[in-house]
């Protein structure tokens, strides 16, 4: 028996050995064949990465894992999972209509309040859809004014560390208390059937405050070079458009969106028979304000899918600010740090002491996070049932959809089998997330770039695709 004994304990003790020979050896293949990545592109390059396989949290591999850097749109991970969190998936921005005074024979005796709260998915189509409401109670006249609150937010559309020489784009539209159509309004520009002459501008939806000062031409020459600037309310166009150039399309931002939301919403009246005696004005909602109805947004666990998928700023500081408002009545680029930074060491329980978080969608130069940081999140949210769904099937998929859709689809075998959120900026670059080995083992993954001064794709094409698809293709067998 003690024969048996001795025999049983040496098998065990080989396949012990076998197996970690066989874990170590598994090691040894990502680590090669990712550090052969790195040294044939850029051997020099700030990287920053670790991968761990998400069925023991064995650590695959750590190049600079706990050092931080500028994570760009990686941030809006950690924005997600706090607003799952500490939002609810349920959760819907609420734009309201109240008035004071008396409601009689079909007119409101006092004034009417828009009042915001943070909807960044609010359109012209919710904004007739609440005239209908007021159609629906046969009011007919607004003797009052029409009184704008956007006041659910701070005053500060720009986030701390944003770079303020940006040009005005749909990506970087101004975050509000009240904003409407992503705060942007739509301009195409046709070119002129003769030579140095104005093309046509159309805008859409265009209230009277917007003025447009078109300057300009039409020339023989194919190329355009059309640049649209901003004056406070007058938009001017200037360039040049090509002769036989298609029409040109652009969503611009506008300064002040809840002006713009509360302009739109008062030419509405008019296209709609109801006649405003009052002003446009901007005020707090009186607490003796009496609410007339309600628009709610899609659910955040819709709303983050664009978040995600498309990568939209404007929806990742909303719920940054929202996060703030309810976590700490006050919507505001402080408050929102607070509250994902509560969250991320109370309730994920990681260490954060070291990182910087101060907006929702990673434009500020000043964030700071570490691939390892990164990791213990997506690890947290993989293990949590309250959001896992919600928040993975939100990230955009390799060679599949949002902003990965044009990436890692020259294998095949790798498309569907990494979902992930991606980042860039000048000399940044990162992606982050979850890719399945082909043995249908789970890893977590963060890929991190800085201080470069080449092109962007060149790292994203060499590097982060390049490792995320060979993680795609590992096998232990």
């Amino acid at each position: 028996m003690k024969k048996i004994g001795y025999l049983f304990a040496f098998m065990i003790f080989v396949c012990s050995i076998e197996a970690k020979n066989k874990v170590e050896g598994f090691q040894h293949t990502v680590q090669r064949g990712i550090e052969k990545i790195i040294q044939s592109v850029d051997p020099k390059t700030h990287i920053g990465i670790e991968i761990i396989s998400l069925k023991d949290g064995e650590l695959l591999y750590e190049k600079n894992g706990h050092h931080l850097f500028v994570p760009a749109s990686n941030l809006k991970l950690f924005t997600a999972a706090a607003a799952l969190s500490l939002l609810g998936s349920d959760f819907t921005f609420e734009t309201s209509l109240f008035y004071d005074g008396e409601m009689e024979n079909e007119r409101i005796k006092g004034n009417l309040y828009l009042k915001g709260g943070g909807d960044p998915s609010l359109s012209t189509s919710d904004l007739e859809e609440m005239i209908l409401g007021l159609r629906l109670m046969q009011i007919k006249e607004i003797q009052g004014d029409l009184v704008i609150d956007h006041f659910d937010f701070d005053q500060f559309c720009l986030g701390p560390g944003w770079m303020w020489d940006e040009e005005p784009a749909y990506w970087n539209s101004p975050v509000s208390g009240l904003v409407v159509n992503h705060s942007c309004v739509n301009i195409w520009i046709k070119p002129s059937k003769k030579i140095a002459s104005n093309p046509k501008i159309f805008i859409f939806p265009k209230t009277e405050e917007i003025k447009v000062l078109n300057l300009a031409s039409t020339e023989e020459n194919p190329s355009s070079n059309l640049t649209i600037e901003r004056r406070q309310n007058e938009i001017q166009i200037k360039g040049e458009i090509g002769l036989n150039n298609p029409i040109q399309k652009y969503a611009f931002p506008l300064e002040e969106p809840h002006l713009y939301a509360g302009n739109l919403f008062k030419a509405l009246f008019q296209k709609n028979g109801i006649e405003l005696k009052g002003a446009l004005k901007v005020n707090p909602l009186p607490l003796q304000a009496n609410k007339l109805l309600s628009h709610h947004s899609a659910p955040l666990s819709l709303l983050i899918r664009k978040m995600l998928k498309e990568s939209d700023n404007l929806y990742a500081d909303a719920f940054f600010k929202k996060m703030g408002q309810t976590s700490f009545q006050q919507g505001s680029w402080q408050m929102g740090a607070k509250a994902v930074r509560d969250f991320l060491e109370k309730k994920a329980e990681l260490d954060v002491i070291d990182s910087v978080v101060l907006d929702g969608c990673g434009l500020s130069r000043y964030n700071l996070v570490s691939p390892h940081q990164t990791i213990e999140l997506l690890k947290w949210v993989y293990k949590s049932e309250e959001i896992a769904p919600e928040f993975i099937s939100a990230l955009p998929v390799a060679a599949v959809d949002g902003s990965l859709k044009q990436r890692m689809n020259e294998d095949p075998e790798v498309k569907g089998k990494v979902r992930a959120k991606c980042g860039t900026m000048t000399g940044i670059s990162s992606i982050s997330g979850y890719a399945t080995t082909q043995d249908g083992e789970k890893l977590a993954f963060s890929i991190f770039i800085n201080g470069f001064t080449g092109p962007a794709n060149h790292y994203k094409n060499q590097i982060e695709d390049r490792i995320c698809t060979f993680l795609a293709n590992l096998s232990r067998d």
